[in-house]
């Protein structure tokens, strides 16, 4: 088994390939010295990826209609690109203001904000991740989820034709084994 040196961190991006190895973590929640032992210890262990990004949420970054505050998805995509990790951000939280709107210019303005988030940090951020653990929540259906995707998929190929757009990560192998969690039964299937 090769050793972990923890005083040499990875300093180059390594592609990703198709094996995705990080963590998932809210980084940003911590102090700067946490989150640095956070970074040591998970390119220590070979992570390329961090998942998460509470700094890069849609309620956090346009709290106000139009008026957008970057300042913590910043310093977190900064301290991500000093260390060669990629990011797979998760975006959910709907802002205040936006949850008054009809579906349509709702959505409307998620995929406003996907489109400026991918321009801003074109090439800095891999995945642009819908959601989490929508098998075992009430929320949207599958076909709701599809229609966000979609929502989200062309403006951040317009800003970023390499990001990646992705439905949050499941927290069941499938429908039928629940580990003993509330299932939405054939949201999988569907």
């Amino acid at each position: 088994m090769a050793k972990l040196d923890w005083n040499h961190p990875l300093k180059a991006k390594r592609p990703m390939g198709r094996f995705r190895l990080g963590i998932q973590s809210h980084v940003e929640r911590f102090s700067p010295s946490v989150r640095r032992d956070l970074f040591d210890a998970a390119q220590a262990a070979g992570s390329r990826l961090v998942r998460g990004g509470l700094a890069l949420q849609w309620s956090t970054v346009e709290r106000e209609r139009g008026v957008f505050d970057w300042s913590k998805g910043d310093r977190l995509v900064e301290e991500c690109a000093s260390r060669g990790l990629a990011i797979d951000t998760t975006i959910h939280g709907t802002p205040a203001w936006a949850e008054k709107l009809p579906e349509s210019e709702r959505r409307a303005a998620f995929g406003n904000f996907v489109g400026r988030l991918a321009a801003r940090y074109r090439g800095r951020i891999d995945y642009y991740e819908y959601g989490n653990e929508f098998d075992i929540k009430k929320g949207p259906s599958v076909e709701d989820c599809a229609a966000i995707l979609q929502a989200m998929h062309g403006p951040a190929k317009a800003a970023d034709p390499a990001a990646r757009v992705i439905l949050g990560g499941m927290a069941c192998p499938d429908s039928t084994r629940s580990a003993g969690r509330k299932v939405r039964r054939g949201f999988h299937e569907g």
